[in-house]
């Protein structure tokens, strides 16, 4: 049988919250502050890589949720030093905790959740978890990205403005309290 680490990571906007799994044993860690903590993350990986490859152990595999912008920094430097990256759609992980009927939803939870699922999904001979392998696209696509994104969010912004202006202009002016 295949041995494997499994690392999940919740990646709230000023911390890691990361559990490793290896089919027997939870290690829950914090790591503080994103580029330190995420240097202290990727040390503490390669230490786990060392001893694991003593025992035997293949591989150690990361996972998190897709966080709007907070996920991506993480995984380019996990996929960057080598390491196997998965972002997964954040209803997968909540529908897999209800199914579990796992209530608390905690960081720390999350983070144990996202491992426990990727780990089973391995065993799954139906998984698509291939799908969700983190490939980083070229810097100036992803500033193209989030330049579209930025746009949507203006045009969404416009939108919401036009119709309180319109919902404001629709009172009649005797119920209004200023003209």
């Amino acid at each position: 049988m295949q041995s494997r680490c499994v690392v999940g990571i919740d990646v709230p906007k000023r911390r890691l919250d990361v559990c490793s799994f290896n089919g027997e044993t939870f290690i829950s860690k914090v790591y503080e502050t994103p580029p330190e903590g995420l240097k202290m993350l990727m040390k503490d990986a390669e230490e786990e890589q060392l001893k694991s490859s003593e025992k035997g152990r293949d591989d150690i595999y990361f996972a998190m949720e897709s966080t709007g912008s907070y996920h991506v920094k993480c995984a380019l430097a996990l996929t960057q030093k080598g390491y196997t990256v998965y972002v997964l759609n954040p209803l997968i992980i909540k529908k897999y905790k209800e199914e579990n009927l796992t209530r608390a939803s905690t960081d720390k939870g999350s983070a144990r959740a996202i491992a426990t699922y990727v780990y089973n999904t391995f065993d799954n001979p139906f998984s698509e978890i291939s799908r969700f392998k983190f490939v980083p696209r070229p810097a100036d696509t992803e500033a193209l990205k989030l330049m579209v994104k930025a746009i949507e969010d203006l045009f969404k912004d416009r939108t919401r403005t036009t119709n309180r202006i319109e919902a404001r202009s629709s009172i009649p002016k005797s119920t209004t309290k200023y003209h």
